[in-house]
């Protein structure tokens, strides 16, 4: 009876065992910590896996994704070149830009410590002798009467001239950057809003999907992290770049045309139109172009009042994305879709690469999109 009993328990611990290997084994599991960023959880379960396969070049490219996000660029190196080794023809990327930004990320040299420099003590000199001059008796200046009460005048008003501009310089600054600091937040909703289109959209490949993801949650970081800067800086250009960037990521991420790209058409449109009303002018009427007389003011006007339809265009940028929230538009854009090859535009990080084939151990791709059968545990 005693027999039994422990051999029912030692089969009950045996499979325990197997099925926990199975969960930390599964190829998915490790897809979904990749994605959500657990490196982690990911380097945990790719060490369990590359104990039993050690030979896998597969888990050795994933294991050397996690190492460089963790910043153990070492552990990294060392991975990626026996991933190469056991996979010379480097099956195990199916995104081969991704191989080639990791590569030359972690090629890159750390920088060399500044040598320090210990400056001398410098040499003590003796003064030189000086000889004192014969000493003259004080005399009581003269007063100057009136004029010094004129230079002081002089000075309180240039004080308070200076004072002036500064302070409305500040009251100009200050809301200047309250109203960038709107603009930024509300681009900022408009991008986590435009976010949740990514798994709904049907034209795009799992890579794509993952380097679109990757390319959301860096420009929310950037956002979030240029907010809790933005009341120290006194240059507002790099805020309104970052807006105009963010709106374009939120854009390209629903699938629609670039904000940036429509203003530029519509000031190109403007351009053409006041340069062949300035030819009209000028061939109707036989003299040089006077301003302000004739058609010349008209157009003058016009070209100001397109001028200002397209600056109040772009700043109504995030008005219309919060309309399209409140309206619940789908993905599909007015323009249409504009195929992204390169998610990473102006960032030379290497984005997620799960594709890929793994070589040896019995560790399979499961469901890649490369075309590897399979189940998704590791053995």
């Amino acid at each position: 009876m005693k027999t039994s009993s422990v051999s029912r328990i030692i089969v009950s611990v045996v499979i325990a065992v197997a099925a926990m290997s199975a969960f930390a084994g599964s190829k998915e599991d490790i897809q979904a910590d990749m994605k959500a960023g657990r490196w982690s959880q990911a380097d945990t379960r790719l060490t369990d896996v590359l104990a039993k396969h050690p030979d896998n070049a597969l888990a050795h490219y994933w294991q050397a994704q996690v190492k460089f996000r963790e910043n153990q660029l070492d552990e990294a190196r060392k991975h990626l070149s026996a991933a190469k080794e056991l996979d010379p023809q480097f099956k195990f990327a199916s995104d081969k830009a991704s191989l080639s930004k990791l590569e030359a990320a972690l090629d890159k040299p750390a920088p060399a410590p500044t040598p320090r420099i210990d400056n001398p003590t410098p040499k003590q000199t003796m003064p030189a002798t000086v000889e004192r001059s014969p000493v003259t008796p004080y005399k009581e200046p003269k007063s100057s009467g009136g004029s010094g009460w004129l230079w002081i005048g002089l000075i309180v008003l240039v004080v308070f001239i200076f004072w002036a501009v500064r302070s409305a310089k500040s009251r100009g600054m200050s809301g200047d950057k309250a109203a960038i600091k709107g603009k930024l937040e509300e681009a900022l909703n408009d991008l986590r809003d435009a976010g949740k289109f990514i798994d709904t959209r049907s034209d795009l490949t799992m890579e794509q999907k993952l380097a679109m993801s990757d390319r959301v949650m860096r420009a929310q970081g950037d956002v979030q992290a240029h907010l809790a800067t933005l009341a120290t800086r006194d240059d507002l250009q790099p805020s309104i770049d970052l807006w105009r960037r963010v709106r374009d990521i939120a854009a390209e991420t629903r699938g629609e045309r670039r904000p940036s790209e429509i203003e530029a058409e519509r000031e190109m449109e403007l351009q053409r139109m006041r340069s062949a009303q300035m030819a009209n002018q000028n061939m109707g009427m036989g003299v040089p172009n006077q301003g302000g007389s004739g058609f010349g003011g008209a157009g003058a006007a016009l070209g100001g009042l397109a001028a200002g339809v397209v600056l109040g265009s772009m700043m109504s940028g995030g008005a219309q994305a919060h309309e399209r929230r409140d309206s619940g538009g789908g993905g599909g854009g007015s323009g249409g879709y504009t195929p992204i090859e390169d998610f990473d535009r102006g960032d030379s990080s290497p984005s997620i690469d799960v594709g890929g084939s793994g070589d040896g151990g019995g560790w399979d791709s499961g469901s890649s999109d490369t075309g590897g059968g399979g189940s998704d545990s590791f053995d």
